[in-house]
């Protein structure tokens, strides 16, 4: 009897402990935010730049670009539509984004740009490794994130930093 009774109370307890766990809501999270980082990879100063682009919460975003290697930088301001930003968050819902277990390859890119992207929902933060690591499948993944990233900033600002 005391087997049983036992066994129930560690299901009851397994089964609470799973459900407390932090779950990726529906809807964006108040606390919803983005930062991600891209830069050539190693060039000679005058071909070398790299960018930041930070979003807060309530969709006002940063671009920070800085050419060569020195420590001089441009910030850009913009701010993502409401309905952009909430888009934007269900994008990264739907398409299994938001987590921690992305497969790293074997076969290192040498050469190419270096990246991070770092995302927190709802308390949770979400880092995504260089794309130069990742496995080809996850690089698939990667870009299709990239790409959507690179939409919040408006046209003019990728404009002025051509």
């Amino acid at each position: 009897m005391f087997y049983r009774k036992f066994i129930i109370f560690l299901f009851i307890v397994g089964t609470v402990m799973v459900a407390g766990c932090s779950q990726i809501p529906k809807t964006q999270p108040k606390d919803f935010t983005l930062y991600y980082f891209w830069n050539t990879g190693a060039l000679a100063p005058e071909y070398y730049y790299q960018y930041e682009i930070e979003i807060d919460p309530a969709g006002k975003g940063k671009l920070t670009l800085q050419k060569g290697y020195e420590e001089k930088e441009e910030i850009f301001t913009f701010t993502v539509a409401s309905k952009n930003w909430s888009n934007f968050y269900t994008w990264l819902r739907e398409n299994d984004i938001l987590r921690n277990d992305w497969k790293e390859s074997k076969e290192i890119l040498l050469g190419g740009s270096t990246t991070e992207v770092k995302l927190q929902v709802n308390g949770e933060k979400y880092t995504i490794p260089s794309v130069s690591i990742l496995s080809q499948n996850e690089r698939k993944n990667y870009y299709m994130l990239e790409e959507r990233i690179k939409l919040l900033v408006p046209a003019d600002i990728w404009e002025q930093i051509k």
